[in-house]
């Protein structure tokens, strides 16, 4: 039985590239992560509109801009025992948020 092109070499390695996902390609929404700003004591995440993650503390954002000053002071919601720090999304690129 002859199976033709199927059974060709290379359109085995062409097909396996194909359908292999390699781990380097990042998905559409995907976070990256703030090369810059990336504490890793942070306790405190703002998300980029373009979903740049940076990872910042709290009392350094309290001191340089009053809005999130008063944002920090007001009193949250009990949170559950989680890993996962609080966040604010930004409508604002991470280009912007950098360079801020």
């Amino acid at each position: 039985m002859a199976c033709g092109r199927l059974c060709q070499p290379e359109f085995k390695r062409r097909l396996a590239e194909l359908t292999s996902i390699s781990p380097r390609v990042p998905m559409p929404n995907e976070p990256r992560y703030s090369p810059v700003f990336n504490a890793e004591d942070a306790d405190f995440k703002l998300i980029s509109s373009d979903n740049v993650v940076f990872a910042v503390h709290t009392v350094i954002l309290g001191l340089a801009s009053s809005v999130f000053k008063t944002m920090f002071s007001v009193p949250q919601p009990v949170q559950k025992l989680t890993k996962e720090l609080p966040f604010v999304e930004l409508t604002e690129s991470g280009t912007t948020l950098e360079l801020l």
